[in-house]
Protein backbone atom coordinates (compact mmCIF):
# COMPACT_ATOMS: atom_id res chain seq x y z
CA UNK A 1 0.00 0.00 0.00
CA UNK A 2 2.81 2.41 -0.81
CA UNK A 3 0.72 5.02 -2.52
CA UNK A 4 -1.81 5.21 0.30
CA UNK A 5 0.84 5.35 3.05
CA UNK A 6 2.79 8.03 1.20
CA UNK A 7 -0.33 10.15 0.84
CA UNK A 8 -1.27 9.73 4.49
CA UNK A 9 2.27 10.67 5.50
CA UNK A 10 2.11 13.91 3.54
CA UNK A 11 -1.29 14.84 4.96
CA UNK A 12 -0.10 14.32 8.53
CA UNK A 13 2.69 16.86 8.05
CA UNK A 14 0.42 19.67 6.85
CA UNK A 15 -1.13 21.84 9.59
CA UNK A 16 -4.93 21.47 9.62
CA UNK A 17 -5.70 25.12 8.89
CA UNK A 18 -3.43 25.13 5.84
CA UNK A 19 -4.77 21.75 4.70
CA UNK A 20 -8.37 23.00 4.69
CA UNK A 21 -7.39 26.13 2.76
CA UNK A 22 -5.54 24.02 0.16
CA UNK A 23 -8.60 21.80 -0.32
CA UNK A 24 -10.83 24.86 -0.72
CA UNK A 25 -8.40 26.43 -3.21
CA UNK A 26 -8.10 23.26 -5.30
CA UNK A 27 -11.88 22.91 -5.62
CA UNK A 28 -12.39 26.55 -6.54
CA UNK A 29 -9.73 26.31 -9.25
CA UNK A 30 -10.63 22.88 -10.64
CA UNK A 31 -10.93 22.78 -14.40
CA UNK A 32 -14.49 21.80 -15.35
CA UNK A 33 -14.83 18.92 -17.81
CA UNK A 34 -17.82 18.03 -19.94
CA UNK A 35 -20.41 15.47 -18.77
CA UNK A 36 -22.19 13.35 -21.37
CA UNK A 37 -25.54 11.77 -20.48
CA UNK A 38 -26.75 11.22 -24.04
CA UNK A 39 -26.92 7.44 -23.56
CA UNK A 40 -29.53 7.65 -20.81
CA UNK A 41 -33.31 7.37 -21.27
CA UNK A 42 -36.03 9.96 -20.77
CA UNK A 43 -36.99 8.48 -17.40
CA UNK A 44 -36.86 10.79 -14.38
CA UNK A 45 -33.48 10.59 -12.70
CA UNK A 46 -32.11 9.92 -9.23
CA UNK A 47 -28.59 11.25 -9.06
CA UNK A 48 -25.97 9.90 -6.67
CA UNK A 49 -23.30 12.47 -5.82
CA UNK A 50 -19.91 11.80 -4.19
CA UNK A 51 -19.68 8.23 -5.50
CA UNK A 52 -16.47 6.54 -4.42
CA UNK A 53 -13.48 6.78 -6.79
CA UNK A 54 -10.62 5.93 -4.40
CA UNK A 55 -9.41 2.55 -3.09
CA UNK A 56 -11.47 2.30 0.11
CA UNK A 57 -13.72 -0.75 -0.13
CA UNK A 58 -15.90 0.35 2.76
CA UNK A 59 -16.77 3.49 0.82
CA UNK A 60 -17.23 1.50 -2.38
CA UNK A 61 -19.69 -0.71 -0.48
CA UNK A 62 -21.52 2.45 0.61
CA UNK A 63 -21.81 3.55 -3.01
CA UNK A 64 -22.83 0.12 -4.32
CA UNK A 65 -25.41 -0.46 -1.56
CA UNK A 66 -26.79 3.05 -2.17
CA UNK A 67 -27.14 2.40 -5.90
CA UNK A 68 -28.65 -1.07 -5.44
CA UNK A 69 -31.14 0.30 -2.90
CA UNK A 70 -32.37 2.92 -5.37
CA UNK A 71 -32.49 0.60 -8.38
CA UNK A 72 -34.40 -2.10 -6.49
CA UNK A 73 -36.95 0.20 -4.86
CA UNK A 74 -37.49 2.69 -7.71
CA UNK A 75 -37.32 0.91 -11.07
CA UNK A 76 -39.23 3.75 -12.70
CA UNK A 77 -36.24 6.04 -12.17
CA UNK A 78 -32.85 5.98 -13.83
CA UNK A 79 -30.04 6.00 -11.29
CA UNK A 80 -26.92 7.94 -12.30
CA UNK A 81 -23.76 8.07 -10.20
CA UNK A 82 -21.21 10.88 -10.21
CA UNK A 83 -17.88 10.22 -8.53
CA UNK A 84 -16.26 12.61 -6.07
CA UNK A 85 -13.80 13.77 -8.70
CA UNK A 86 -16.57 14.50 -11.23
CA UNK A 87 -18.89 16.24 -8.77
CA UNK A 88 -18.10 19.80 -9.81
CA UNK A 89 -18.37 18.79 -13.48
CA UNK A 90 -21.80 17.28 -12.77
CA UNK A 91 -22.98 20.33 -10.83
CA UNK A 92 -22.19 22.62 -13.76
CA UNK A 93 -23.84 20.26 -16.26
CA UNK A 94 -27.00 19.69 -14.22
CA UNK A 95 -27.56 23.38 -13.62
CA UNK A 96 -28.91 23.46 -17.18
CA UNK A 97 -30.43 20.00 -17.53
CA UNK A 98 -31.94 18.86 -14.22
CA UNK A 99 -35.75 18.76 -14.14
CA UNK A 100 -38.29 19.18 -11.34
CA UNK A 101 -38.95 15.42 -11.44
CA UNK A 102 -35.34 14.53 -10.59
CA UNK A 103 -34.05 13.69 -7.13
CA UNK A 104 -30.55 14.27 -5.77
CA UNK A 105 -29.00 11.88 -3.27
CA UNK A 106 -25.59 12.18 -1.63
CA UNK A 107 -23.54 9.16 -0.61
CA UNK A 108 -23.45 8.37 3.09
CA UNK A 109 -20.49 7.51 5.29
CA UNK A 110 -18.52 9.40 7.87
CA UNK A 111 -17.57 12.61 6.11
CA UNK A 112 -19.80 15.30 7.62
CA UNK A 113 -16.98 17.12 9.36
CA UNK A 114 -13.49 18.41 8.63
CA UNK A 115 -11.65 15.08 8.57
CA UNK A 116 -12.61 14.68 4.91
CA UNK A 117 -13.05 18.32 4.04
CA UNK A 118 -13.18 17.90 0.26
CA UNK A 119 -16.44 15.97 0.59
CA UNK A 120 -17.76 18.51 3.10
CA UNK A 121 -17.22 21.43 0.72
CA UNK A 122 -18.63 19.52 -2.25
CA UNK A 123 -21.76 18.63 -0.30
CA UNK A 124 -22.31 22.31 0.56
CA UNK A 125 -21.83 23.19 -3.12
CA UNK A 126 -24.48 20.66 -4.18
CA UNK A 127 -26.98 21.88 -1.57
CA UNK A 128 -26.41 25.54 -2.40
CA UNK A 129 -26.78 24.95 -6.16
CA UNK A 130 -29.96 22.84 -6.50
CA UNK A 131 -32.37 24.66 -4.22
CA UNK A 132 -35.49 23.56 -6.15
CA UNK A 133 -34.75 19.84 -6.05
CA UNK A 134 -35.19 17.53 -3.10
CA UNK A 135 -31.84 16.39 -1.70
CA UNK A 136 -31.52 13.26 0.44
CA UNK A 137 -28.32 12.52 2.34
CA UNK A 138 -27.85 8.79 2.83
CA UNK A 139 -26.88 7.62 6.34
CA UNK A 140 -23.98 9.64 7.71
CA UNK A 141 -21.91 10.13 10.83
CA UNK A 142 -21.39 13.72 11.98
CA UNK A 143 -18.11 14.53 13.72
CA UNK A 144 -16.54 17.95 14.26
CA UNK A 145 -13.71 18.29 16.79
CA UNK A 146 -14.19 20.71 19.67
CA UNK A 147 -11.64 23.18 18.29
CA UNK A 148 -11.85 26.67 16.86
CA UNK A 149 -11.81 25.31 13.29
CA UNK A 150 -14.17 22.45 14.13
CA UNK A 151 -16.73 24.73 15.75
CA UNK A 152 -16.54 27.23 12.88
CA UNK A 153 -17.11 24.58 10.23
CA UNK A 154 -19.89 22.92 12.22
CA UNK A 155 -21.73 26.25 12.23
CA UNK A 156 -21.19 26.56 8.45
CA UNK A 157 -22.58 23.08 7.86
CA UNK A 158 -25.65 23.66 10.07
CA UNK A 159 -26.37 26.95 8.27
CA UNK A 160 -26.16 25.13 4.92
CA UNK A 161 -28.61 22.44 6.08
CA UNK A 162 -31.09 24.88 7.64
CA UNK A 163 -31.41 27.26 4.70
CA UNK A 164 -34.20 25.23 3.05
CA UNK A 165 -36.92 22.69 3.82
CA UNK A 166 -36.38 20.16 1.04
CA UNK A 167 -33.22 18.59 2.49
CA UNK A 168 -33.55 15.25 4.27
CA UNK A 169 -30.55 14.20 6.34
CA UNK A 170 -30.25 10.56 7.39
CA UNK A 171 -27.70 9.85 10.09
CA UNK A 172 -26.61 6.42 11.18
CA UNK A 173 -25.88 6.85 14.91
CA UNK A 174 -27.63 8.34 17.91
CA UNK A 175 -24.81 10.76 18.74
CA UNK A 176 -24.99 12.37 15.29
CA UNK A 177 -28.80 12.49 15.50
CA UNK A 178 -28.74 14.20 18.90
CA UNK A 179 -26.11 16.68 17.70
CA UNK A 180 -28.24 17.83 14.76
CA UNK A 181 -31.54 17.81 16.66
CA UNK A 182 -29.93 20.05 19.29
CA UNK A 183 -29.52 22.61 16.49
CA UNK A 184 -33.29 22.43 15.86
CA UNK A 185 -32.87 21.05 12.36
CA UNK A 186 -35.87 19.68 10.49
CA UNK A 187 -36.02 16.45 8.52
CA UNK A 188 -33.37 14.52 10.47
CA UNK A 189 -33.77 10.73 10.58
CA UNK A 190 -31.91 7.87 12.24
CA UNK A 191 -31.26 4.63 10.33
CA UNK A 192 -28.34 2.13 10.14
CA UNK A 193 -25.46 2.33 7.67
CA UNK A 194 -26.77 1.49 4.19
CA UNK A 195 -24.22 -1.36 3.76
CA UNK A 196 -26.36 -3.40 6.17
CA UNK A 197 -28.87 -3.60 3.31
CA UNK A 198 -26.51 -5.66 1.14
CA UNK A 199 -27.18 -9.37 0.65
CA UNK A 200 -25.89 -11.70 3.32
CA UNK A 201 -23.59 -14.67 2.80
CA UNK A 202 -23.59 -18.10 4.44
CA UNK A 203 -22.24 -18.55 7.96
CA UNK A 204 -19.09 -20.65 8.22
CA UNK A 205 -17.67 -22.58 11.16
CA UNK A 206 -14.38 -23.03 12.98
CA UNK A 207 -14.08 -26.53 11.54
CA UNK A 208 -14.61 -25.66 7.88
CA UNK A 209 -12.51 -22.51 8.17
CA UNK A 210 -9.77 -24.30 10.12
CA UNK A 211 -9.74 -21.80 12.99
CA UNK A 212 -8.75 -18.88 10.78
CA UNK A 213 -8.94 -15.33 12.11
CA UNK A 214 -9.05 -12.39 9.75
CA UNK A 215 -7.26 -9.37 11.24
CA UNK A 216 -8.49 -6.12 9.67
CA UNK A 217 -6.90 -3.18 11.50
CA UNK A 218 -6.46 0.40 10.38
CA UNK A 219 -3.21 2.35 10.42
CA UNK A 220 -4.40 5.85 9.58
CA UNK A 221 -5.78 9.03 11.12
CA UNK A 222 -8.76 7.26 12.71
CA UNK A 223 -6.75 4.64 14.59
CA UNK A 224 -7.19 4.92 18.36
CA UNK A 225 -3.94 5.75 20.17
CA UNK A 226 -4.98 3.31 22.92
CA UNK A 227 -5.74 0.38 20.62
CA UNK A 228 -4.33 -3.05 21.41
CA UNK A 229 -1.11 -3.73 19.54
CA UNK A 230 -1.59 -5.92 16.48
CA UNK A 231 1.54 -7.92 17.35
CA UNK A 232 0.08 -8.87 20.75
CA UNK A 233 -3.28 -9.76 19.16
CA UNK A 234 -1.58 -11.97 16.59
CA UNK A 235 0.55 -13.82 19.16
CA UNK A 236 -2.48 -14.38 21.39
CA UNK A 237 -4.39 -15.89 18.48
CA UNK A 238 -1.54 -18.13 17.39
CA UNK A 239 -1.05 -19.35 20.97
CA UNK A 240 -4.71 -20.44 20.90
CA UNK A 241 -4.20 -22.44 17.72
CA UNK A 242 -5.56 -19.96 15.18
CA UNK A 243 -4.01 -19.14 11.86
CA UNK A 244 -4.02 -15.40 11.20
CA UNK A 245 -4.64 -13.67 7.90
CA UNK A 246 -4.05 -9.92 7.52
CA UNK A 247 -6.40 -7.86 5.37
CA UNK A 248 -7.69 -4.33 5.04
CA UNK A 249 -10.66 -2.57 3.47
CA UNK A 250 -8.29 -0.06 1.92
CA UNK A 251 -6.33 -1.51 -1.00
CA UNK A 252 -3.26 -0.41 -2.97
CA UNK A 253 -4.78 -0.52 -6.46
CA UNK A 254 -7.42 1.42 -8.33
CA UNK A 255 -11.06 0.52 -7.74
CA UNK A 256 -13.73 2.10 -9.92
CA UNK A 257 -17.26 1.57 -11.20
CA UNK A 258 -16.09 -1.12 -13.60
CA UNK A 259 -14.32 -3.43 -11.13
CA UNK A 260 -16.07 -2.40 -7.87
CA UNK A 261 -18.45 -5.36 -7.60
CA UNK A 262 -15.75 -7.93 -8.40
CA UNK A 263 -13.30 -6.51 -5.86
CA UNK A 264 -15.97 -6.25 -3.17
CA UNK A 265 -17.15 -9.80 -3.84
CA UNK A 266 -13.60 -11.11 -3.41
CA UNK A 267 -13.16 -9.17 -0.16
CA UNK A 268 -16.48 -10.40 1.24
CA UNK A 269 -15.43 -13.95 0.39
CA UNK A 270 -12.37 -13.44 2.62
CA UNK A 271 -14.67 -12.42 5.46
CA UNK A 272 -17.05 -15.34 4.81
CA UNK A 273 -14.21 -17.86 4.77
CA UNK A 274 -12.93 -16.87 8.21
CA UNK A 275 -13.91 -18.21 11.61
CA UNK A 276 -13.60 -14.89 13.42
CA UNK A 277 -12.82 -11.32 12.38
CA UNK A 278 -11.02 -8.81 14.59
CA UNK A 279 -11.28 -5.24 13.35
CA UNK A 280 -11.41 -1.55 14.19
CA UNK A 281 -12.77 -0.64 10.77
CA UNK A 282 -16.46 0.20 10.64
CA UNK A 283 -17.05 -1.70 7.44
CA UNK A 284 -14.81 -4.50 8.63
CA UNK A 285 -17.47 -5.00 11.31
CA UNK A 286 -20.37 -4.64 8.87
CA UNK A 287 -18.75 -6.94 6.27
CA UNK A 288 -18.38 -9.55 9.03
CA UNK A 289 -21.99 -9.13 10.03
CA UNK A 290 -23.53 -9.46 6.57
CA UNK A 291 -21.23 -12.45 5.96
CA UNK A 292 -22.37 -14.02 9.25
CA UNK A 293 -18.83 -14.24 10.61
CA UNK A 294 -18.43 -13.49 14.34
CA UNK A 295 -16.52 -10.28 14.97
CA UNK A 296 -14.54 -8.69 17.81
CA UNK A 297 -14.57 -4.92 17.39
CA UNK A 298 -11.99 -2.43 18.63
CA UNK A 299 -12.96 1.21 19.11
CA UNK A 300 -11.58 4.17 17.14
CA UNK A 301 -11.15 7.75 18.34
CA UNK A 302 -14.60 8.82 17.09
CA UNK A 303 -18.08 7.30 17.33
CA UNK A 304 -18.32 5.83 13.82
CA UNK A 305 -17.79 2.22 14.90
CA UNK A 306 -19.63 2.33 18.23
CA UNK A 307 -22.59 4.09 16.59
CA UNK A 308 -23.15 1.15 14.23
CA UNK A 309 -22.38 -1.42 16.89
CA UNK A 310 -25.40 -0.11 18.82
CA UNK A 311 -27.72 -1.32 16.03
CA UNK A 312 -26.50 -4.92 16.37
CA UNK A 313 -25.26 -5.12 19.96
CA UNK A 314 -27.99 -7.62 20.92
CA UNK A 315 -26.41 -10.15 18.57
CA UNK A 316 -24.03 -12.61 20.21
CA UNK A 317 -21.94 -12.62 17.03
CA UNK A 318 -20.36 -9.21 17.64
CA UNK A 319 -18.54 -7.96 20.73
CA UNK A 320 -16.99 -4.58 21.45
CA UNK A 321 -13.62 -4.98 23.19
CA UNK A 322 -11.35 -2.48 24.92
CA UNK A 323 -8.74 -4.52 26.76
CA UNK A 324 -6.62 -7.67 26.52
CA UNK A 325 -8.95 -9.48 28.90
CA UNK A 326 -11.94 -8.44 26.74
CA UNK A 327 -10.31 -9.98 23.68
CA UNK A 328 -9.51 -13.26 25.41
CA UNK A 329 -13.03 -13.49 26.85
CA UNK A 330 -14.49 -12.64 23.43
CA UNK A 331 -12.55 -15.50 21.85
CA UNK A 332 -13.68 -17.90 24.57
CA UNK A 333 -17.32 -16.85 24.12
CA UNK A 334 -17.18 -17.34 20.36
CA UNK A 335 -15.52 -20.75 20.72
CA UNK A 336 -18.28 -21.85 23.07
CA UNK A 337 -21.01 -20.57 20.76
CA UNK A 338 -19.37 -22.31 17.77
CA UNK A 339 -19.56 -25.60 19.70
CA UNK A 340 -23.28 -25.08 20.23
CA UNK A 341 -23.99 -23.38 16.84
CA UNK A 342 -26.31 -20.70 18.23
CA UNK A 343 -25.05 -17.48 16.70
CA UNK A 344 -27.92 -15.02 16.40
CA UNK A 345 -28.03 -12.12 13.96
CA UNK A 346 -30.34 -9.13 14.31
CA UNK A 347 -31.93 -8.11 11.00
CA UNK A 348 -31.72 -4.32 10.64
CA UNK A 349 -32.69 -4.08 6.98
CA UNK A 350 -36.26 -3.12 7.84
CA UNK A 351 -34.94 0.10 9.41
CA UNK A 352 -34.24 1.39 5.89
CA UNK A 353 -37.96 1.42 5.05
CA UNK A 354 -38.01 4.96 6.42
CA UNK A 355 -35.43 5.99 3.83
CA UNK A 356 -37.53 4.42 1.09
CA UNK A 357 -40.67 6.19 2.33
CA UNK A 358 -39.04 9.62 2.36
CA UNK A 359 -37.70 9.15 -1.16
CA UNK A 360 -41.05 7.87 -2.43
CA UNK A 361 -42.97 10.77 -0.89
CA UNK A 362 -40.68 13.32 -2.46
CA UNK A 363 -41.07 11.78 -5.88
CA UNK A 364 -44.61 13.12 -5.83
CA UNK A 365 -43.61 16.40 -4.24
CA UNK A 366 -41.32 17.13 -7.14
CA UNK A 367 -44.28 17.33 -9.52
CA UNK A 368 -45.81 20.10 -7.43
CA UNK A 369 -44.90 23.73 -7.02
CA UNK A 370 -42.64 25.24 -4.45
CA UNK A 371 -45.54 26.63 -2.37
CA UNK A 372 -47.01 23.14 -1.86
CA UNK A 373 -43.61 21.84 -0.84
CA UNK A 374 -43.44 24.39 1.95
CA UNK A 375 -46.91 23.43 3.23
CA UNK A 376 -46.70 19.65 3.27
CA UNK A 377 -43.38 18.90 5.04
CA UNK A 378 -43.69 15.14 4.66
CA UNK A 379 -40.68 14.34 6.83
CA UNK A 380 -42.13 15.66 10.09
CA UNK A 381 -44.52 12.76 10.59
CA UNK A 382 -41.60 10.35 10.91
CA UNK A 383 -39.69 12.40 13.45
Amino acid sequence: MKRYKWLEGVKKRIPLGIKLKLIDFSLKNKRIQEINLSNYSNKPKIYIFLGTDYPNLGDHALTLAHKQFLEYNFPGYEVIEFSVDRTLDAVEFLKKSITSRDLITIKGGGNIGIEYFREELLRRKIINTFDSNTIVLFPQTVYFPDTKIGIREFVNTIETFKQRDNIYVFVRDLKSYSLLKKEKMKNIFLVPDIVFSMNENTQGSIETNQKKVLLCLRNDREKSKDRLESSWIRKTLEDRGYSVEITDTVVDFDVNKQNREKVLSEKLTDFSNSSIVITDRLHGMIFSYICKTPCLVLETYNHKVTGQYEWIQESNAVNLIQSKSDLIKGLEDFEKIYDEQIFEYIDVKDKHILLKDILKSNMYINFENREDLQKRKFGEKYD
